[in-house]
């Protein structure tokens, strides 16, 4: 009985140490470091990677840092995705999509549809491709996110051409070339 209270009281005093620790974080700082470990751990160590993501995830909740929770969740996701397991990155893609949109940050919720729609690109179910990047769009028009557009059409001209629809797609990728023009242009 006595060695079960004392390791009650031992893990309560982790415990309560571990919530003053994730209190006293200055969330964005120290989460873009945990980002940056991660990333540089994804090819030699992917599971200390996927962990401290989720450290992350679980400070920025914490702290109250959507923003940040939703990027953790991006970011395993984007892992996932990588290494062929789709299931797990719409998993995560959706997870942070639901906490984008809770603070209705705009361009993160167009990146995670233009993720999805990656990932049903890569399953070739080119029809849900073509809803995500085209509801991905709205956000990145909104958000006057010149780069993810020119990418998001050329994207949705690389399904077309996958099912043989050649005039769909050149339109499509005319798009992305005037986006792409038109940014050049503007460098001066």
């Amino acid at each position: 009985m006595r060695c079960l209270l004392s390791v009650c009281y031992i893990f309560s005093l982790i415990n309560s140490s571990i919530c003053h620790d994730l209190k006293g974080q200055s969330a964005p700082a120290d989460i873009k470091n945990m980002f940056d470990e991660a990333y540089a751990l994804e090819s030699t160590a992917p599971e200390k990677a996927i962990a401290i993501y989720r450290q992350a995830y679980a400070i920025s909740w914490q702290v109250g840092d959507t923003l940040n929770a939703g990027r953790s969740m991006q970011y395993i996701g984007i892992f996932f995705s990588e290494h062929d397991d789709l299931d797990s990155a719409i998993h995560y893609y959706n997870q942070a999509l639901y906490l984008f949109n809770a603070i209705n940050h705009q361009r993160s919720i167009g990146a995670m549809y233009t993720n999805i729609g990656n990932v049903w690109q890569f399953r070739g179910a080119y029809e849900e491709a073509i809803n995500y990047y085209m509801e991905s769009l709205t956000y990145f028009e909104a958000t006057n996110d010149t780069g993810s557009l020119q990418i998001t059409y050329n994207n949705i001209g690389s399904v077309f051409s996958f099912i043989h629809q050649p005039e769909k797609a050149l339109s499509y990728y005319h798009t992305a070339l005037e986006l792409a023009q038109h940014s050049f242009d503007s460098l001066g």
